[in-house]
């Protein structure tokens, strides 16, 4: 053993001596082995100069380095960021150069960049990968690529119509597109990348219409996270699959200060066990400067802080709730500086709501079950020029008040208020620039106040569907109404006595009021243009005044089964359009029809008991003339002359007569113009 130790002592120290160090200051190529590959250090800092003056370069221009900077030369190119409208006329570009292959015999193919490792190359000072010029083409006429050429091609169709609508989609969307074709996510995601290397990515998207949240991966709100750079309008939907507000912040819409119009909207139906909605819209907090607001579908009972405190909403001007059928209170301190336009709809348990608008306009309560909303908001609103209530079950009356304060109120529509009896006089009464009035389907209301007469600014005057309504106290007539439509007031007896002196009323229009029997107009309305009466049954005649409405245009009458003449003695030089239908106990029509020679429309149908017709050889400037089923009529002037005159003629329609009326007068129509309608009724 002694011996053994003996001769290992010298090898160990040699092999020591082998593994010395050499002098780092030696020349020996042992210690630096990779020192003929160095550049020596002038060159080093000649690169490191240039560098620095390119980054230089850059940051004072703000503009960002590309290839073209660096001069890494032409043969790489750069996968940049388009925006959708250079994505288009990408893909129209490749469709263009598929076709001039075609038309030059060289069939139909694609030109790919190349994906493999030898066309990528590294460039540290853009600190990503860019591709050489290689390309392969990919045609359809060959065995081992017509399968990629085909979906290549529907790829490019479907990015091109999104790019249209503006609609953003995931991968997986795509795929789902056409399942049939592409068989493998793998293989539509494949030719997508191939797509996306040669026209680039979508990271810089601007426009982004709406968003569907999905449940797959791919398709979470986080997906929106990395959109920097939208603009305009977006409307995110199915917010039901966002799990909670750690989830929803990955949207980073606070980020997103160049939306204007935002719209967040949950899926109806939904079981009420499960509702983190409040927590979700907490994480979807918008940045400060958005314009328009809209939430539907909201089921939890309060809303998140931003919207009952501070001031988020500097900018806001349109605000819409719509079927928060959970909510209870909207309170807080929440202020609404430029706030236009509130509309509520279905909030069917909400009890109070914000009362600082200093700036509302318009405001539409729709679909709500309680009226306290209307008080708490509109009797502290001193700015509203539009107001619409809609679809209160239980509104008995509008409060007084409620508008005492909004002097520069012009619209006012109440609608389908099924329990409402009455209105307080004081609500007429304090709107003297109310300019359109509209009730619709109020079945109880029986009256109207007398604050009507007030309403110096009326123009327009709408009632339909007030079945109980009894009377319109319209005594001193409005010198500015233009519009007044009257339907279904079926208890409603006599028009309003101050009509007459509506002397700027252009169109009355009265229909299934079968309770009426006359209508006072003896002096006429100058500025009337249009008269139309239907469905009412107890009328007998029209009133005198008739012929003193020289402006009147169009007269039609329908349906007014005890109607049995038109008082038109002197002609109504304006008269374009005469249509008399479904009247039995019509039984003439006046002689002054042929002072009419305006009439271009003349229609006379199903009025058994007319007998005579007057002479209508005047009537030359007529392109329409029906009279049919009319089986009292004995006579009918229809003369050669008179068809000689007819040179604007473009319909005829005549028959249905007498039985014992068995032909015509010879009838031959000797204008230029070509009757392109003519028909016998047997």
């Amino acid at each position: 053993m002694a011996d053994n130790k003996k001769r290992q002592t010298p090898t160990t120290v040699a092999d020591k001596k082998k593994r010395r160090r050499p002098d780092p200051n030696s020349d020996d190529d042992t210690y630096h082995p990779f020192k003929s590959l160095l550049k020596p250090d002038p060159l080093i800092l000649q690169t490191l100069d240039n560098l620095r003056s390119a980054t230089a370069s850059s940051s004072s221009s703000s503009k960002t380095i590309t290839l073209a900077d660096l001069a890494v030369g032409s043969t790489c190119r750069e996968v940049s960021d388009l925006d959708l409208p250079s994505v288009q006329s990408e893909i129209e570009l490749q469709m263009l150069k598929v076709i001039k292959s075609i038309l030059d015999g060289n069939g139909f193919a694609f030109e790919v960049p190349s994906r493999a490792a030898a066309n990528q190359l590294y460039v540290p000072e853009l600190d990503r990968i860019v591709l050489k010029d290689k390309t392969s083409l990919r045609p359809y006429a060959n065995v081992s690529t017509v399968r990629k050429a085909t979906v290549t091609a529907r790829i490019l169709q479907l990015i091109h119509q999104l790019c249209l609508k503006n609609i953003h989609v995931t991968k997986r969307d795509l795929f789902y597109t056409d399942v049939k074709l592409f068989q493998d996510q793998t293989q539509s995601d494949s030719v997508l990348d191939d797509v996306s290397f040669g026209m680039g990515r979508l990271s810089n998207l601007r426009s982004l219409s709406y968003f569907i949240v999905g449940k797959e991966k791919g398709r979470g709100i986080e997906e929106l996270g990395g959109l920097k750079h939208l603009k305009g309008k977006i409307s995110i939907y199915h917010l039901e699959h966002v799990r909670d507000i750690e989830e929803a912040k990955k949207a980073k819409l606070a980020e997103k200060t160049n939306i204007r119009k935002l719209k967040f909207e949950w899926g109806e139906g939904r079981s009420s066990a499960i509702n983190n909605d409040r927590d979700v819209l907490e994480g979807l907090a918008p940045h400060s400067e958005l314009g328009i607001l809209k939430i539907c579908n909201f089921s939890s009972d309060q809303f998140p802080s931003w919207m009952i405190s501070g001031n988020l909403f500097s900018s806001l001007k349109k605000l819409s709730i719509d079927n928060a059928k959970n909510l209870i209170e909207w309170t807080g301190a929440a202020i609404f500086p430029r706030l236009e336009e509130l509309f509520l709809r279905n909030c069917n348990q909400l009890k109070s709501a914000p009362t600082h608008f200093p700036c509302l306009q318009k405001l539409t309560i729709d679909s709500m079950d309680s009226g306290m909303p209307i008080a708490n908001i509109s009797t502290q609103l001193t700015t509203l020029t539009h107001l619409t209530i809609k679809e209160m079950e239980e509104l008995a009356s509008l409060p007084e008040g409620m508008l005492k304060k909004n002097k520069n109120l012009s619209y006012l529509e109440i609608r389908s208020c099924p329990d409402l009896t009455c209105i307080a006089a004081d609500v007429f009464g304090c709107c003297a620039s109310l300019e359109s009035l509209s009730i619709y389907g109020c079945p109880n209301l029986r009256t109207l106040p007398d604050g009507l007469h007030t309403l110096l600014s009326l123009k327009e005057l709408i009632i339909r569907y007030c079945d109980s309504l009894e009377c319109i106290p319209v005594t001193q007539g409005h010198a500015s109404l233009c519009k007044f439509p009257i339907f279904k007031c079926l208890e409603l007896c006599i028009l309003p006595e101050g009509l007459e002196c509506c002397t700027s009323l252009r169109r009355l229009i009265i229909d299934k009021c079968s309770k009426i029997t006359s209508i006072s107009i003896t002096h006429g309305l100058p500025s009337l243009c249009e008269l139309q009466i239907s469905n009412c049954d107890e009328l007998s005649s029209l009133p005198s005044g008739l012929q003193h409405c020289t402006s009147l245009e169009h007269l039609s009458i329908f349906f007014c089964r005890n109607l049995e003449a038109i008082p038109i003695t002197h002609g109504l030089p304006s008269l374009r359009q005469l249509e008399i239908s479904y009247c039995d106990e019509f039984s003439s029509l006046p002689n002054g029809l042929q002072h009419c020679t305006s009439l271009e429309h003349l229609s006379i149908t199903y009025c058994p008991n007319l007998e005579a017709i007057p002479s209508l050889d005047s009537l030359t400037q007529l392109r329409q003339l029906e009279i049919y089923n009319c089986d009292g009529l004995k006579g009918v002037p229809l003369t050669s002359a008179f068809a000689a005159s007819l040179t604007l003629l473009k319909e005829l329609k005549i028959g249905g007569f007498w039985k014992e009326l068995n032909s015509f007068p010879a009838f031959q129509h000797g204008g230029s113009s070509k009757v392109v309608g003519k028909s016998c009724i047997p």
